[in-house]
C-alpha cells in the first residue's frame, strides 16, 4: 500500500500507528452510532438511574477525510503517487481542491495542511 506508507511519512508516524489510529476512529465512530441508536442515555433517564450524561463526538467526517473514495486523502495520495512529476506542493494543492469542504481538513497557502481530530490539530 504505497498510499499508506506515504501518508504515514507525511504525518510523521509509522504505518502501524496510522492504521491503529484509523481503525480506532472507525471503531469509535461505530460505537457512537450504536450508542445513539440504542438511546442508552434515554433509557437511564427513564429508569431513574443516577448517571452523568456523555456527549459523543461523531468521527465520521474525519473518517471520510481519509477513507472516502474516490476523493479521500488516501485515494488522492495513491493517485498523486502515480504521477512522475508530482511534488509535495501538487499533492497539497490537490488536497485543498478536493477536501477543503471537510471540517477536519485545514489547508494552507504555503502547501502545508493540517487535520483536526478529537485530540487536536495535527500538521
Amino acid at each position: 500500500m504505497p498510499a499508506l506508507t506515504a501518508a504515514a511519512r507525511l504525518m510523521g508516524c509509522s504505518e502501524h500507528d496510522l492504521m491503529m489510529a484509523l481503525s480506532t476512529r472507525k471503531i469509535q465512530a461505530g460505537k457512537d452510532t450504536i450508542a445513539k441508536r440504542l438511546t442508552i442515555q434515554q433509557d437511564y433517564e427513564a429508569d431513574g438511574i443516577d448517571w452523568t450524561k456523555v456527549d459523543f463526538k461523531d468521527n465520521q467526517e474525519c473518517l471520510n477525510l481519509f477513507e472516502k473514495k474516490p476523493l479521500g486523502l488516501l485515494s488522492l495520495l495513491d493517485e498523486e503517487s502515480n504521477f512522475p512529476k508530482a511534488t509535495d506542493r501538487t499533492f497539497a494543492n490537490k488536497l485543498e481542491q478536493h477536501l477543503s469542504s471537510n471540517s477536519c481538513f485545514n489547508g494552507r497557502r504555503d502547501g502545508e495542511f493540517g487535520i483536526s481530530l478529537y485530540a487536536g490539530q495535527f500538521r
